[in-house]
């Protein structure tokens, strides 16, 4: 039976449809993930033009109990026009909406999860640097979809990494196990699964990872690494959501591509 239900939404993917017509998907906080059309849309004087767009967060009204859920009124609550000022932070946030569509489940709710990307969305509107918001995102939305990383022991055996760390030493991080080996079980020829952190990126890694989101203007006290530990955190993080999502997301090489630029 069809029904009308209201959601807060923020577009993660959008296809054309017919003439004027466009097919969402939709990142919603009350119902998880769902696909909706949005009829007319794409008409030059239409009133859901606006809701179309990547990234707007809106209240929507959609009829649902089909295959597609049908737009029928909707209001934007937050535009971040800001980030098409700026492309690489723009392909940031194509690229965080992806991520947390990849983990986002139909018909279930994820309150958190949405709340995540609402929130790195509007940093990125910040000064903060895109670096910094980018891994504390993806450690974020990798513990709340259930694959915390395991920053402090050992994956293989359990042994804690010891303290205090030097910045220097050279650590591996197994994807397969979420987390970082000791120096009994990193085998560097195994390039498959592990990937090289040095124990500044490991630092860094570990106080992003403290950060909540009631918590996140403490992101703004983080100092970041001046050498190579960004670059190999990216590099880690990117292997671990890659074997878990079993496959590279559809926004990695436009962000590859811009951010080059």
């Amino acid at each position: 039976m069809a029904r009308t239900t209201i959601v807060t939404a923020i577009v993660s993917h959008r296809i054309p449809y017919h003439e004027t017509d466009n097919i969402l998907t939709l990142i919603t906080r009350e119902q998880g993930k769902m696909s909706a059309i949005a009829r007319g849309a794409r008409k030059a004087v239409s009133r859901l033009s606006g809701i179309c767009e990547h990234l707007n967060v809106s209240k929507i009204a959609l009829v649902t109990g089909r295959s597609l859920g049908i737009v029928t009124q909707a209001e934007i609550v937050r535009a971040h026009t800001m980030l098409n000022e700026d492309l690489p932070r723009l392909a940031h946030g194509l690229y965080f909406a992806e991520l947390t569509e990849q983990y986002m489940i139909e018909d279930a709710p994820h309150a958190e999860l949405f709340d995540l990307l609402d929130t790195a969305l509007s940093l990125l509107e910040t000064n903060l640097q895109v670096d910094r918001i980018a891994r504390w995102f993806e450690l974020a939305a990798m513990s709340l979809s259930g694959y915390a990383l395991n920053l402090s022991d050992c994956g293989a055996c359990g042994r804690a990494v010891s303290l205090p760390i030097n910045p220097d030493t050279i650590f591996r991080f197994s994807s397969r196990n979420g987390s970082v080996l000791c120096d009994r079980h990193d085998y560097a020829d195994d390039d498959n699964d592990q990937s090289m952190l040095s124990g500044a990126a490991l630092i860094w890694m570990r106080r992003l990872q403290q950060i909540d989101v009631d918590s996140v203007s403490d992101l703004s006290t983080i100092t970041d690494p001046t050498d190579r530990a960004p670059s190999l955190a990216r590099l880690a993080l990117r292997r671990f959501i890659r074997y878990h999502a079993d496959r590279d997301l559809r926004s990695i090489p436009f962000l590859d591509h811009v951010s080059r630029g």
